[in-house]
């Protein structure tokens, strides 16, 4: 059982409190929590009163665990406590997450002993508003402020004391808090699943939340932990305006919580998750999570001094238009061109392409001067959907021959980046049916990046991919394509598709 410090230790912990620095914080939270805070979590208020004497915020990427949103939680009320008549807002993924974050901070201003005994003329206003719409508190009465005095100290002041809302929430909109803004867990599985979906975040964070900040006011806390490079966490850190903390579960071998994350709860968590979710969220390691699917070691070389440009060549074809990108409001994706060559052992070794930001006009030019170059071009595998079929079609009317051949990769299993990536290229470069030039160009840099990268989701660009995919279906027939997908009229090269036999419709009566 706690013991009650005595008149003159309450004081001299009152003293501390009110100081507002992290030795108030540390004070602060033992008397709401019963406990000292972790050492890590000193650490993190240190870093965010540097951070105020320096005019910036602070991004805190931490484990799972790490009790960061009770950390800045209670941040939260200790501002409350020192300045009353101001307003904090807590965003969040979901108005669920963001509501349950702000009873928390409610709860510890209404009930909460250790409050009460150090700002216990810090009251909820429930007159005026304490529900999850938005939480106010008032100084209680005394000879020296009436409620009256209260409110005319805050009539300027139009939002609540704080109040928890979801990151879509339209409540946001206009809101202008003086006191603590915390963004906590943004992301989530759905948030970050396409590029589309982080493109929104960005939007949201520029035109809704960044401008809610009062410059030189607002304690900015951005709370978190990483899902990949393109999540809202690594937006805000390329913006260089905020002080980054970073605190993994275990780093160079020294355990950063070993109260509760001993090495025995640290393996029990890898054995949980699979390896990939542990480097990501325990260790907070991007680059360990990079690989997993399509692994590094497939990827082998063949000598670049032994390659022939007498061998038959193919091509790959990734279109992608700016002006439809900026017209959708999308981030524009490239148009990707590349080729190969087949070896007389039948391998398909990718020798060099092409990955930029073009117009479809540019983008035609591109694939006649790459046509151009390799006389003994086979085919020319290009998608035949969408924008794919529009360029296509453009291209037959090109005036020069292209030996093109459609290819409808979205039926049957290709039709997600996963059937094409992970059962038809995976495979490939697997068994070693497709090999990469020793030289690296730029663009068989690019492809490799894109195929450390890819996770099972359409995050980052995957334009490379999608044209050595269209490369490998163009030579199909001359190097063996795993079927996932059932290849319809025009999706072989005529050149080198297999002739069915014909069954004689007497043969049945030959005894």
């Amino acid at each position: 059982m706690i013991r009650e410090p005595t008149q003159e230790e309450a004081q001299k912990i009152r003293d501390i409190i009110y100081s507002d620095t992290p030795d108030g914080y540390i004070a602060f939270y033992a008397a709401v929590h019963g406990i000292e805070p972790p050492k890590h979590v000193v650490d993190w208020i240190e870093q965010v009163y540097t951070a105020r004497e320096q005019g910036k915020g602070i991004i805190c990427e931490a484990f799972r665990g790490s009790t960061k949103t009770t950390t800045f939680a209670t941040f939260l009320a200790y501002r409350i406590g020192l300045e009353p008549h101001k307003s904090s807002l807590i965003i969040q993924v979901s108005d669920v997450s963001a509501r349950k974050t702000a009873k928390s901070v409610a709860d510890i201003i209404e009930h909460n002993e250790g409050w009460k005994m150090f700002f216990p003329h810090i009251i909820p206003d429930k007159e005026l508003g304490w529900s999850e719409s938005g939480y106010e508190v008032r100084v209680a009465e005394s000879d020296d402020m009436s409620y009256s005095d209260w409110r005319r100290i805050n009539s300027k002041r139009r939002d609540p004391t704080f109040v928890g809302l979801g990151r879509t929430s339209n409540a946001i909109i206009g809101r202008h808090p003086d006191g603590v803004l915390m963004i906590d867990d943004l992301d989530d599985e759905n948030t970050t699943r396409s590029a589309r979906e982080l493109e929104k975040t960005h939007d949201l964070l520029q035109g809704t939340i960044f401008p809610t900040i009062v410059p030189d006011k607002t304690w900015v806390v951005f709370v978190g932990t990483p899902w990949n490079y393109r999540d809202t966490l690594n937006y805000v850190k390329s913006t260089n305006e905020f002080h980054k903390i970073w605190t993994p579960v275990k780093s160079n071998g020294d355990l950063t919580w070993p109260e509760v994350f001993n090495e025995e709860e640290i393996e029990r968590q890898r054995n949980l998750a699979t390896e990939i979710q542990f480097a990501r969220m325990f260790m907070l390691d991007l680059e360990a999570a990079r690989g997993h699917i399509l692994k590094r070691e497939w990827i082998t070389e063949y000598p670049h001094e032994n390659i022939r440009y007498d061998w038959p060549v193919f091509m790959g074809v990734d279109y992608a238009s700016t002006h439809d990108m900026l017209r959708v409001g999308q981030e524009r994706d490239y148009c990707a061109v590349c080729w190969g060559v087949v070896t007389p052992n039948k391998t398909l070794v990718l020798v060099d392409g092409v990955m930029q930001k073009i117009s479809q006009g540019e983008a035609e030019k591109l694939v006649i001067s790459t046509v151009g170059m390799l006389p003994y071009l086979q085919t020319i595998g290009i998608e035949s959907i969408g924008k794919g079929e529009e360029f296509w079609t453009l291209l037959r009317r090109a005036p020069v021959f292209l030996p093109l051949m459609p290819i409808p990769s979205h039926k049957g299993e290709a039709r997600s980046k996963g059937g094409r990536f992970e059962k038809v290229l995976g495979k490939m470069f697997q068994f070693g049916r497709i090999q990469v030039s020793s030289n690296h160009t730029i663009f068989i840099n690019q492809f490799i990046e894109q195929w450390l990268a890819w996770d099972g989701k359409q995050i980052e660009h995957d334009d490379a991919l999608d044209a050595v995919y269209m490369m490998a279906k163009a030579a199909e027939g001359m190097v063996a394509v795993p079927r996932v997908q059932a290849t319809g009229t025009g999706s072989m090269s005529p050149l080198f598709g297999e002739r069915k036999k014909k069954v004689s419709p007497w043969s049945k009566l030959n005894g």
